[in-house]
């Protein structure tokens, strides 16, 4: 229900006076929201940086180079997970907006069967062919501890590959539910699992490569048990089971899921052309400062990703209800947190680079020189990732799937690899991470144009 006429039925206050109830209304919604998905991606920076660190100090340069070319293993499991979850938290929305519990259960029990059953696949696929797949991610047969490196990480990797996946879908159907709490026990004690692991790997067991990622399988494993719980609870309104499902709910589940595949296919090819390039350009130190880039990004990425998440699920609701004004609002509200939070968090994180730096190498090294400039470029890109990543999500809940489909293509594969390939050639190792906000503020130039 649009809230306006909702709340001209009861009162005669004039629209300004109902917009800005509404406008607080929305910012309160998506501010509740957010925050759970935040902390989840705000834990997993943590757990990246702490796994980078632990790597880079105790493994060697070779060890967290080979850590930073495996970034194509998680968009492979973000590509099912992302694809099934963010189409049946669109579903869910809509029908609890219209009372419908029963489908909202039947759809929900789709998708945790068919992220059961495509990840106990993708599992062993990639332990059985680590080998190969390290060869196609940049690390050749005659680079023969690099390429071990890049193997043994991989197969340690899919291992918790269905608990990375069922991470994805259950926590927004919680947040739905209500289960906060739960989710913010949960990521803690997956941070505190991943770092207690590591340091168990590299003090007392000494398992290398594998035992990193290991580590990081156990704490996603224990992390969903701990989600689960909220499903024995008499409050919860989701359930899930095998005689719930309806395969009806599938078309429309992979229809809104599919420009997120977009999204990840882009992630996938993207290091296969990068990879190569940053190698030929700047050899392993620039791979390395690369690799910090990728290392900590995920921290304050994890804002942008965290709003994006929150817009997304709340403009579903609001096109479920056919609130147009409520949806419109969501989207300008989210531009404020980027003026308001994210852009003075990306001042401090450009004028904290040089701190930053110095959790991987030491000062007065060709590395940490580069990594210090690697970190600054994506400190520069930050609100401009934020601004995309939320508008993408925002059509997407709209349902403008084509644009969604162009959108995130143009951003994860083509924007990126052109000016990297462009502005390395003619600013060398420095072009390299140039590139980054260059490609993203092409991105919002493109969309101000399309949306226009």
């Amino acid at each position: 229900m649009d809230i306006i006429k909702y709340y001209k039925k009861d009162n005669k206050e004039d629209d300004s006076k109902i917009l800005k109830k509404q406008d607080h209304l929305v910012r309160k919604m998506i501010q509740e929201t957010a925050l759970g998905f935040i902390l989840l991606e705000l834990t997993g920076g943590i757990t990246y940086i702490v796994d980078g660190f632990m790597i880079s100090r105790f493994l060697g340069d070779a060890a967290f180079a080979a850590s930073g070319m495996t970034g194509l293993c998680y968009s492979v499991v973000a590509i099912f997970a992302g694809v099934i979850s963010t189409g049946v938290a669109s579903i869910c929305s809509k029908e609890m907006s219209q009372g419908n519990m029963a489908g909202a259960n039947k759809a929900f029990s789709l998708a945790i069967n068919l992220i059961l059953f495509s990840m106990m696949i993708l599992l062993t696929v990639g332990v059985a062919f680590a080998d190969p797949i390290a060869t196609i991610l940049g690390a050749p047969l005659t680079a023969p501890t690099l390429h071990h490196y890049v193997k043994v990480y991989i197969q340690g990797f899919f291992l918790g590959a269905p608990a990375q996946a069922m991470l994805a879908v259950l926590i927004p159907q919680i947040q739905l539910d209500g289960g906060s709490a739960r989710i913010k026990r949960s990521v803690i004690l997956l941070s505190i699992t991943d770092i207690v692991g590591d340091f168990v790997n590299v003090f007392v067991i000494d398992g290398g490569m594998f035992g990193m990622a290991l580590a990081t399988t156990i704490s996603y494993y224990v992390a969903v048990i701990v989600l689960l719980g909220h499903f024995k609870s008499d409050k919860a309104i989701f359930l899930f089971s095998i005689k719930l499902i309806d395969f009806s709910y599938i078309k429309q589940m992979f229809k809104v899921g599919l420009p997120l595949a977009t999204k990840r296919i882009g992630n996938i090819l993207r290091p296969i052309v990068l990879n190569r390039v940053i190698l030929a350009t700047g050899g392993a130190y620039a791979m390395s400062a690369y690799t910090t880039q990728l290392n900590f990004r995920t921290f304050p990425d994890s804002l942008g990703m965290g709003f994006g998440a929150a817009i997304y699920l709340i403009t579903a609701m609001f096109v479920g209800e056919k609130d147009k004004t409520s949806t419109k609002q969501t989207f300008l509200s989210s531009v404020h947190y980027i003026l308001v939070f994210i852009l003075p968090i990306a001042i401090i994180y450009y004028i904290m680079s040089p701190f930053i730096a110095r959790i991987y190498n030491d000062p007065g090294t060709d590395f940490f020189t580069l990594s210090v400039f690697a970190l600054r470029m994506h400190a520069v890109s930050l609100p401009f990732l934020a601004f995309n990543e939320i508008f993408n999500n925002y059509i997407q809940a709209l349902e403008k799937i084509k644009m969604a489909h162009l959108l995130t293509f143009l951003s994860r594969f083509v924007y990126i690899c052109l000016t990297t390939i462009i502005l390395s050639h003619f600013f060398g190792i420095n072009g390299l991470f140039i590139a980054l906000p260059v490609s993203e503020i092409a991105l919002v130039i493109t969309i101000v144009v399309i949306t226009y």
